[in-house]
């Protein structure tokens, strides 16, 4: 028999937008993280048709 896992949280978040498309949430235990998805076309190389779409996330 197979059981469900939890749902998982889910946080506010705040869009602050930049360059980086960042955005800050805060925990439930008062932590407060900024998510930054950096444009990354690099990573495939020059020759990947879709680079321009390309992001790393960093936190």
């Amino acid at each position: 028999m197979q059981t469900s896992s939890p749902e998982p949280s889910s946080y506010p978040y705040l869009f602050i937008g930049g360059r980086d498309f960042a955005y800050i949430f805060e925990t439930a235990n008062e932590f407060r993280y900024e998510v930054k998805f950096k444009p990354s076309p690099y990573a495939l190389g020059d020759d990947f048709a879709f680079g321009e779409h390309i992001y790393k996330l960093v936190l």
